[in-house]
C-alpha cells in the first residue's frame, strides 16, 4: 500500500459522502410536500387531509405527534403551518383489534357489576316483603289493643284467639 493509495480511498468515501448527499437533496426536490404538488396548500392549510394508518399491534399516538410537529415545525425542518385544527378522531375497531378487546373486556366488566346491583336489589326486595307484613301484623294487633280499651268486645275475642294460637 502506497501513499497515494490512503488518498485514493479517502477520494473514493467522499464520492460515497456526496453520492447520499445528492440522493437526499434529490428526495426533497421530489417529495409533493416540498413541491407543492401534492393536495397540500402551503399558505392557508384549509385542505382536508387523510391519514390511515393500518398496524395490528403499533399505537397511534407516536405518528399522530410526529405529523403534528412536522406540520408545526418551521418549513427548514417542516411544513410551517401556524394553525392546526384537529377536528375529530375516527377509531374503528375490528374483532380482532386490541382497541376491540378493550372494550369488550370494560363492557364485561360493566356486566358483571349489573348483574351483582340487580342481584342484590332482589335480596333487598325479598327482605322487604317479610318486613312489611309483620309491620302489618303489629297494625292489626295494635287497632285490636286500641279497640279493647274502648270496650269493644270482638277486640277482646280476637286478642284472646291470637293470645291462644301463639
Amino acid at each position: 500500500m502506497g501513499l497515494f493509495d490512503f488518498m485514493s480511498k479517502d477520494k473514493k468515501a467522499q464520492n460515497v459522502k456526496t453520492a447520499e448527499e445528492m440522493l437526499k437533496e434529490k428526495e426533497i426536490k421530489e417529495n409533493p410536500l416540498v413541491k407543492g404538488s401534492a393536495n397540500v396548500s402551503l399558505k392557508d392549510g384549509k385542505d382536508k387531509h387523510w391519514m390511515v394508518l393500518e398496524s395490528m399491534t403499533a399505537g397511534l399516538e407516536k405518528h399522530y405527534f410526529n405529523v403534528l410537529r412536522l406540520l408545526r415545525e418551521e418549513p427548514s425542518h417542516g411544513i410551517g403551518y401556524k394553525k392546526i385544527i384537529k377536528v375529530r378522531d375516527l377509531f374503528d375497531a375490528s374483532v380482532t383489534s386490541s382497541f376491540h378487546g378493550h372494550v369488550g373486556t370494560k363492557i364485561s366488566a360493566l356486566q358483571q357489576q349489573a348483574s351483582q346491583h340487580m342481584a342484590t336489589l332482589g335480596a333487598m326486595v325479598k327482605t322487604i316483603f317479610p318486613i312489611v307484613r309483620e309491620l302489618r301484623i303489629m297494625d292489626e294487633r295494635l287497632d285490636y289493643y286500641k279497640r279493647s280499651y274502648d270496650d269493644d268486645d270482638s277486640a277482646e275475642v280476637s286478642l284472646k284467639s291470637i293470645w291462644i294460637e301463639n
